[in-house]
Formats: structure tokens, sequence, C-alpha cells
């Protein structure tokens, strides 16, 4: 997150939720909350609103959490080509993934 963009101005994601909360924690924090559990986070690469750096380096974050927790088996990061949206690839990727944790 970035100053002035629309996820720190109150126009959506969770900081309208938890005002100050992008103070202390990014979404990879919030994230590892979650930790160990199984998770999976898909990202478009032409998402203007997540420059694809930071993403790589919120997955990044988000991997050396899990693998701290000997947990990094269970965490599934995937970066497509496309722009803020969540396509039949990502869905049929998800509903995938979903099938193989709940049948664990």
């Amino acid at each position: 997150m970035v100053p002035g963009n629309n996820q720190t101005g109150g126009n959506s994601a969770y900081t309208m939720v938890h005002p100050g909360l992008s103070h202390y924690l990014d979404y990879p924090d919030v994230a590892g909350i979650a930790c160990p559990k199984p998770m999976m986070f898909c990202c478009g690469s032409r998402d203007a609103l997540f420059p694809v750096e930071s993403v790589k380096e919120a997955f990044a974050k988000m991997q050396r959490i899990w693998d701290s927790q000997n947990a990094g088996d269970k965490l599934v990061t995937k970066l497509y080509d496309s722009p803020h949206e969540y396509n039949l690839s990502m869905q049929e990727d998800a509903f995938l993934w979903l099938d193989k944790v709940m049948s664990r």
C-alpha cells in the first residue's frame, strides 16, 4: 500500500473496517494471522491497484511466515497475467485447490 491510494483513503479494503490498521500491518501481515492454515492467494500482474513488485514482496513475506511454522507447503501464491479481477482461470485454480485441501 502507498499513501494516497484508494486503500488508505477509506474507499475500500480492510483499512475501512479497522481504521489505522495500515499504520501497523500490511496485507501479508494480516494474511499471516491465518498461518499455519492452508491459504491460496491470487493476484493479477496487470492490476493497477497492486504493483507486481509489491505483490511479489508480499508473497515472499507470506512464504517466510508459513515456512517459519513448517507449513510452507500449505501456502499457494499465484500471479496471473490479468488486471484487477477474479477471472475464470483463477476460479478454476481455486476450486481445484479447495478440492485438494478439503479432501485431506
